[in-house]
């Protein structure tokens, strides 16, 4: 498996490194040209050896917490339908300024001892804190393995000590957190309440740092980086500490029971089934003070471990999969096109239209993402059939019944655009085109345009059509004039907000780069 160093096990200036990553700040998958180092960079400089106060204006209509424009946030839809979840990209300046705050040495060691405190919950085990990968796999490729060692095949482990398991998540957890919870989970409850007005205590500062990039709420924290991850696990952390205390108070004594809790996924395995409804109830009740509840519908009880333990995704798709596999060999390990040889029985439609069959059953599932990746393996070695427009319309339907897969549609249509020397023949600018009019009754579908543009640029060039697009994002693409956030609350407001790589939009290539396409080329037969 891969080296990788805990967040929580790294010093001060370590864990400020890594968190200052571009990596870190944004980590859903963009286009290769967009380029957020810079801005942050300049925003380091702009507070080297300074505090936030020393260069934000003295007008406060214009600070941070009255200006909802410090902040940029772009919706990626997870059903196709009425379900989203908004990626907050928060003003480099105050990203940095919470970062500093954070890694402060004295304030990193109170939140390492937090932390340290929290995994002294014997029965209840956290297995997603942030990891920084130390080989040349990216941080995302550790999280997801981490999941998969410690959530997936633990939870299989655990069928041979207990007999019941209950799934469950927090129904849209960063949302719901109570920014003075983190006051909260850094002090205790208690004590946060004697310190409430106490400027200087970090709890404070942090959840007025929070409510300065959100315009004054109180309520939910931003989501799409590492440091609101790391905040939000401190406030999971103190709820894991309040459960554990409350499920040994109301259990048994020597009844079992174990929990592990991936972010807000639960599985909490028990030998009785009354002990489980037991848990649920003190689980549930817990989460009510927090202002946080379960996903009913993703609730669920079952005595089969094992069953349970795999997704039912995952489960469809090996066996789905045998049906277009004859037969693979393992090669020694080499690009993207990969370290294994697979014969297949299906055509690229027949093998496509499976892929949608998936997807129609378990939309947006990681299974739907993981057979786009082997099918864009396949394509790429092999000779495109006359029926590219079927191809071209069944990747269209996939993206709008599972969005989250955008990426790698992107990557196998502009393979197959690629694969023409005249793109006019093929009508590739109408087809992008029909392709965004098809979504027009998507609701949120920020994200799908940030990679159909991709897809415009190779089709057209940078100089095409930029009014199909309205995602703010796809406009700074065609004019570096555009900014992404509001400057105004600085008292230099000449802050540089472009986050475009334009040479690499000029040069872009059709194909989208393998660490993009495809997290596990390293781990051939991992999934």
């Amino acid at each position: 498996m891969i080296k990788q160093k805990s967040i929580i096990e790294m010093n001060s200036e370590e864990a400020k490194q890594f968190l200052l990553k571009e990596e870190s700040y944004i980590n859903v998958d963009l286009p290769e040209y967009f380029d957020f180092s810079k801005v942050l960079k300049e925003a380091e400089g702009l507070l080297e050896n300074k505090r936030l106060s020393e260069i934000e204006t003295s007008t406060k209509e214009l600070r941070p917490e009255n200006n909802p424009q410090v902040t940029h946030s772009f919706m990626i839809n997870k059903d196709g339908k009425y379900n989203w979840r908004e990626i907050s990209l928060v003003h480099p300046v105050l990203y940095v300024d919470l970062v500093n705050t954070i890694t402060e040495r004295e304030n990193w060691k109170s939140i390492r001892d937090r932390f340290s405190d929290f995994q002294k919950c014997n029965n209840i085990i956290c297995t997603s804190l942030p990891s920084k990968s130390l080989s040349d796999s990216s941080d995302k490729t550790v999280g997801i393995l981490n999941w998969l060692k410690n959530d997936e095949q633990a939870s299989i482990k655990n069928a041979i000590e207990y007999k019941y398991c209950v799934k469950t998540d927090i129904n849209n957890c960063y949302d719901s957190i109570y920014t003075h919870a983190i006051s909260w989970a850094i002090n205790g409850k208690d004590k946060a309440k004697e310190l409430r007005n106490d400027r200087n205590n970090l709890g404070n500062i942090i959840d007025r740092k929070i409510r300065g990039m959100h315009y004054g709420q109180t309520n939910g924290i931003p989501q799409g980086s590492v440091l609101f991850d790391l905040i939000a696990e401190l406030v999971l952390g103190y709820v894991d500490s309040e459960l554990q205390e409350k499920i040994q108070e109301k259990l048994e004594e020597n009844q079992e029971f174990e929990i592990i809790r991936y972010r807000d996924d639960y599985r909490i395995f028990t030998t009785t089934k009354e002990n489980s409804d037991l848990i649920v109830k003190i689980i549930a009740e817990t989460l009510a003070e927090f202002n946080m509840h379960f996903n009913i519908s993703k609730t669920e009880l079952s005595d089969d471990i094992i069953g349970t333990s795999i997704k039912k995704d995952k489960l469809f798709w090996t066996h789905k999969n045998s049906e277009i596999v004859i037969k693979q060999s393992y090669l020694p390990a080499g690009k993207l096109t990969s370290s294994k040889k697979i014969d297949y029985q299906l055509s690229l439609q027949m093998h496509l239209l499976a892929i949608y069959d998936l997807a129609k059953k378990y939309p947006n599932s990681g299974s739907v993402i993981n057979a786009l990746v082997e099918f864009y393996k396949r394509i790429r070695q092999s000779k495109i059939e006359d029926n590219y427009e079927q191809l071209f319309s069944i990747i269209s339907n996939l993206i709008r019944i599972s969005p989250r897969c955008i990426p790698q549609a992107v990557a196998i249509l502009s393979y197959i655009f690629s694969e023409f020397e005249d793109l006019n023949a093929i009508n590739a600018v109408g087809y992008v085109k029909k392709l965004l009019d098809s979504l027009n009754e998507t609701p949120n579908i920020g994200y799908i345009e940030i990679w159909l543009q991709r897809l415009s640029i190779i089709a057209q060039g940078v100089n095409g059509n930029s009014s199909i697009f309205n995602e703010k994002l796809c406009k700074q693409v065609y004019d570096s004039s555009i900014n992404l956030w509001d400057n105004s609350w600085l008292d230099n407001d000449n802050f540089n907000t472009s986050i475009i790589n334009f040479e690499q939009v000029k040069n872009i290539s059709p194909l989208v780069p393998d660490q993009i396409v495809n997290l596990f080329k390293e781990y051939p037969g991992l999934f």
